[in-house]
């Protein structure tokens, strides 16, 4: 494993650099791992890159009490740049966690997203179900029509 040290001790700089830590996993193979560690005053950034080029990174970083995954600049207290898994629980498991306010996950026995809200479980998409409609005029953004199925 080679691994290079950059490191500074003036952190009146202007981009307040602390220092880095580079390192490449095998020579031998240079497409197998290479990342780094970066910190700066207020700044932290993990990078995984199997490029060598580091332009493709994929990173976690800390800036200013924000998190950002596969960002260096996180604009959110989480800022997640590409998909996400939501975890997926069976409604036993669910019923097993000790549930708080703003927890989310995807209920595989009922093959939905649930929210936890106001001290319940509910799903994050629902039927409508019956609409009343108080005016006289029923109409659709693109003037299409309205097949009511009775």
């Amino acid at each position: 494993m080679d691994i290079q040290l950059e490191s500074a001790s003036d952190l009146s700089a202007s981009d307040n650099f602390v220092g880095a830590i580079n390192f490449k996993i095998d020579d031998s193979n240079p497409a197998l791992s290479y990342g780094g560690i970066s910190m700066r005053k207020s700044r932290m950034t993990l990078v995984n890159d199997n490029t060598g080029s580091y332009a493709e990174a994929k990173s976690l970083s800390l800036v200013d009490g924000l998190v950002g995954i596969g960002t260096h600049s996180p604009e959110a207290t989480l800022d997640v740049q590409g998909e996400v898994k939501v975890g997926s629980l069976t409604t036993a498991q669910r019923t097993a966690l000790t549930a708080a306010n703003g927890m989310i996950l995807y209920n595989s026995d009922t093959g939905e997203f649930q929210a936890y809200e106001n001290g319940g479980w509910t799903p994050m998409i629902s039927d409508l179900g019956n609409l009343e409609f108080t005016g006289s005029v029923i109409d659709t953004a693109d003037s299409s029509a309205i097949t009511l199925l009775l």
